[in-house]
This record gives C-alpha cells, sequence and structure tokens, in this order.
C-alpha cells in the first residue's frame, strides 16, 4: 500500500493466473482461500458429519443446533450465515476434546 500526492490510499492488487486477487503485500504469505458458495457449505457439513462419526460422545447441544441451522441457512440461499453457523459448530466440536 502507498499514498499518491493527494494522500489518497492506493491498494495494489495481482491478478493470478486462476483470476484470484491478492493484496500485492500478501504475496509474501500464503494467501488465505474463503469462500462464501453452496459448495464449501457442504465441505464444512462433511466436516461436521466426520468429527460427529469420530466422536466418542455426540455433539454438544449448541454444536448440533448451529450446524442444522446452518445446513437450512445455506440451502435457503443464506449462503454467508450457514457458513459462520456451521464454522462456529465445527469450532465448539473441536474444543470438546481440549
Amino acid at each position: 500500500m502507498s499514498r499518491n500526492a493527494s494522500g489518497t490510499l492506493l491498494v495494489a492488487f495481482v491478478l493470478t493466473q486462476s483470476g484470484i486477487c491478492h493484496n500485492a503485500q500478501a504475496q509474501s504469505r500464503d494467501p488465505t482461500v474463503t469462500s462464501d458458495s453452496p459448495e464449501y457449505c457442504v465441505v464444512l457439513m462433511d466436516r461436521i458429519t466426520g468429527l460427529s462419526h469420530a466422536a466418542a460422545t455426540p455433539p454438544p447441544t449448541d454444536a448440533a443446533v448451529l450446524s442444522q441451522e446452518g445446513e437450512k441457512m445455506c440451502i435457503h440461499g443464506q449462503i454467508r450465515a450457514g457458513i459462520l453457523r456451521l464454522r462456529r459448530a465445527l469450532m465448539i466440536m473441536r474444543n470438546v476434546d481440549q
């Protein structure tokens, strides 16, 4: 990032061959890929299912409710809100063992 003569903040983006824009400053680190697509909902739901099957006990009630809400939201097109709930459910399920 830099500023031009008028003091406006300039941000440089690099378009990669895959068509993904990255902040040019972030090129020194591995890029973080985020997605808010229905496919990502499915990935998260699969992870939750895998953790549920691998666990010795049922998932906490909070995680179960969040994952059900997230799945419904994803199905009804509320992708971002659904992903937020699915990710929270995953965090709860991963922290149960600790």
